[in-house]
């Protein structure tokens, strides 16, 4: 990864390198390329998710959320049922956590600690000229956006 690419690609980029490594190590290269849209999609979901309550979190911490997400399947995942088709179980899993433990994400994000440290954050990346945070959480909203949309157009032209 380049230091001059956006945090967003090198987040991702990062992401998958951890699904290749856990979750494809066994199967052909083609497998992932063919997968790597979807599950695009789905390591944005969280996200959109995020964007669409008007939260955002720091790149390191997003991550870390997916990462533990990844975690969770290797160690009490069906493997009978995401070797299948991995994306759709990631998609399932990250639903099913924000379905449980999304308010309590909430209210730690609207906390006024949390909203302290990320004016902290903006005034140290506008001293910096880097963008702030909330702007990671919504590029990676608006990917998700583009990429469900791109599939949808897809999936309506593929059943004419």
């Amino acid at each position: 990864m380049h230091s001059n690419e956006p945090i967003e690609r090198q987040s991702l980029q990062k992401i998958l390198a951890r699904i290749r490594e856990d979750f494809y190590h066994n199967q052909h290269p083609r497998t992932l390329f063919r997968d790597q849209i979807v599950l695009c999609q789905a390591i944005t979901w969280p996200a959109a998710w995020l964007h669409d309550k008007g939260l955002h979190l720091p790149p390191q911490r997003y991550e870390a959320l997916i990462v533990q997400r990844l975690d969770e399947i290797v160690k009490h995942g069906n493997r009978a049922q995401y070797q299948t088709y991995f994306p759709r179980y990631l998609m399932q899993c990250l639903q099913q956590w924000f379905l449980r433990h999304g308010d309590r994400l909430c209210d730690e994000l609207r906390h006024v600690r949390h909203a302290l440290w990320q004016t902290d954050q903006i005034i140290r990346a506008i001293q910096q000229s880097q963008p702030p945070d909330h702007a990671y959480t919504q590029n990676l909203a608006q990917a998700h956006r583009i990429i469900s949309s791109q599939r949808r157009r897809k999936c309506a032209s593929e059943n004419h």
